[in-house]
């Protein structure tokens, strides 16, 4: 019974570390991604370009800061509405 739950205790400690090393990894992809998108978005152009970036932010922030991601949205409709675009504005909403 004792080799049972030192067993148990064992596995779950590398459940653990695992799930741990996966998300740290997970979360430095995603912040690699979105500075790469910001500094994309201060070069960029086109005013479709910024539009599909301030999108593409905001998709990235929805789950996890909406708030946000409510930013870039407002931001990319603000852009879209100064281009006429319905496309970029139906996206944005």
């Amino acid at each position: 019974m004792k080799n049972q739950t030192m067993a148990f205790l064992r596995l779950a400690v590398m459940i653990l570390i695992l799930s741990i090393s996966l998300c740290s990894k997970l979360l430095s992809q995603d912040r690699q991604l979105t500075d790469s998108l910001r500094n994309a978005l201060t070069a960029a152009d086109y005013d479709t370009s910024k539009v599909k970036l301030f999108i593409e932010l905001g998709e990235l922030y929805r789950n996890s800061v909406p708030d946000t991601a409510f930013y870039y949205y407002h931001e990319a409709l603000e852009v879209a509405e100064n281009i006429k675009s319905r496309k970029f504005i139906a996206q944005t909403c």
